[in-house]
Formats: structure tokens, sequence, C-alpha cells
């Protein structure tokens, strides 16, 4: 009896741990992207902890904009895999909500492109101040 009890807790453990990992996370994602407009942090960090590290070693400029080049593509691609996920979620309910988020989204990633949105810029722009 206890056995299955163990089982029992185990796996509501395991299912509230992939439903957080595949789907909470995706609606506090797009909550955060379309509030703000910024790359959620969750995203950024590594980034952000490399670069600022690269910054304090001080590396060359082409290696943090290497750094960054790759957070962008990082990014465009988790974006189009949250635009994909809305496009296709029955959580989402409405087709007004569904391409207002859409458009919030595809707006944000416009505004990421031109260098906007980004947590890091302040460590990049340090390393061009040093540079000059």
């Amino acid at each position: 009896m206890v056995g299955i009890v163990g089982l029992m807790l185990a796996s509501n453990w395991y299912m509230q741990f992939w439903l957080d990992k595949l789907i909470r996370k995706k609606h506090e994602w797009i909550d955060f992207i379309v509030a703000t407009s910024y790359v959620p942090p969750d995203w950024s960090e590594p980034y952000t902890k490399r670069i600022a590290r690269l910054v304090a070693q001080k590396a060359a400029p082409h290696r943090i904009k290497a750094v960054e080049k790759k957070a962008q593509a990082a990014y465009q691609h988790r974006l189009a895999k949250l635009m994909q996920y809305v496009q296709y979620a029955t959580l989402i309910d409405g087709d007004a909500l569904r391409q207002q988020i859409k458009t919030d989204l595809s707006n944000a990633g416009a505004w990421w492109r031109e260098g906007g949105g980004v947590i890091f810029e302040d460590a990049a722009q340090e390393a061009d101040d040093e540079e000059d």
C-alpha cells in the first residue's frame, strides 16, 4: 500500500515537472514578451553571463559581438518556436487572441533584430567604449 502511494506521489511530481517545462514556461514567456517586448531573462541569462565574463577579461570586441550574434539567432529561433506553439495551442482561446499574440510576438522579434529588447546591451556598449 505504501509503495502504491509513493508511486502515485512520484508520478504526480513527474507530471508537474513536465507540465511546468512544456506548457507553463511557454505561457510565462509569451506573457513576458507581450507585456514588455523584451527577451525573457531565462533566455538571455546564459549570454549575459558570458558577455559579462568576456568584458571582465577585456576580450576583443569581435568575441563579444560573436556571442551577441549567437544570442540573437537563439532568441529568434525560440521566438519562432513560441509563435508556432501559439498557432496550434488549444489553451489559447479564440482566433482573435491568437492573432494578436502572434502579432505582438512578431513585433517584438522585429525590435530584437534591430538591436532592442536585449538585456546585455550595456555590456556590449562598455566593450565598445573600451575599444575607443
